[in-house]
C-alpha cells in the first residue's frame, strides 16, 4: 500500500511539473516583440513593435525598454515625440572603432512600470517618432543581434533593443526586427 502511494504521489508531481513547463513554454511563446521603424514623412522617422501576443491588465505593464538606432555619422537628431511611452535619447555614439561610418542612437524608456504602451497581437504600436537629417545620407536602421558594436564593444556603451512587460514574464521580450532599414537622401539646405 504503501508503495502505491509512493507511485500515485510521483505521478502526481510529474504532471504537476510537466504542466508548469508547459505554462513557462506557453509564456515563452507568446513572449515576442518585434521592433520596426518607418519613414512617416520626409526626414520624420517612426519607430514601433509589433506584439505576437494580446496583453492587458497588469501583462501590460512595461517594466523597461531601449531601442538603439543605426545612423550615418553626420545624422542630426533635431527631435523626439513620444508616441507611446515618455523616451528620451539615451545616449550618441560617433564612429565607435567597430563601426566607424557611423552613429548610434540609444532611446531609453524614462516612463517606467508604464500602461501607455498597448499590446495588441499582430498589431503596431508606435512608441515615438524622430525628426532628423543627414547631408552624407545612407541607412537608418535599427541595430541587430550581429551588429559589430553589440556589447560588448570597445566603449563598454549598452547598445540593443530591449523590451520587458509583465506579460513576458519580466523577461526581455524584444526578439528580432521587421523591417529594418530606410535609406536617407541628402535634403539639407545649402
Amino acid at each position: 500500500m504503501y508503495i502505491e502511494q509512493e507511485h500515485r504521489l510521483m505521478n502526481f508531481a510529474k504532471k504537476y511539473l510537466m504542466g508548469l513547463c508547459l505554462l513557462f513554454v506557453a509564456v515563452q511563446l507568446t513572449a515576442q516583440i518585434e521592433f520596426f521603424v518607418e519613414q512617416s514623412e520626409q526626414d520624420t522617422y517612426i519607430v514601433a513593435l509589433e506584439s505576437q501576443a494580446d496583453w492587458d491588465k497588469k501583462d501590460q505593464i512595461t517594466i523597461t525598454a531601449q531601442v538603439t538606432l543605426v545612423v550615418p555619422k553626420d545624422f542630426e537628431l533635431l527631435e523626439i515625440e513620444n508616441m507611446s511611452g515618455e523616451w528620451a535619447n539615451n545616449s550618441s555614439i560617433v564612429a565607435p572603432e567597430e563601426n566607424p561610418n557611423v552613429k548610434y542612437l540609444t532611446f531609453g524608456l524614462i516612463s517606467l512600470a508604464t500602461r501607455e504602451i498597448k499590446y495588441e497581437k499582430n498589431k503596431a504600436t508606435p512608441l515615438f517618432l524622430i525628426k532628423g537629417q543627414s547631408a552624407e545620407g545612407g541607412e537608418l536602421k535599427l541595430i541587430d543581434k550581429e551588429d559589430s558594436f553589440s556589447p560588448p564593444n570597445s566603449l563598454n556603451i549598452n547598445v540593443g533593443n530591449q523590451l520587458t512587460t509583465l506579460g513576458s514574464g519580466n523577461k526581455n521580450a524584444w526578439t528580432g526586427n521587421k523591417k529594418i532599414k530606410i535609406e536617407l537622401k541628402n535634403t539639407l539646405k545649402n
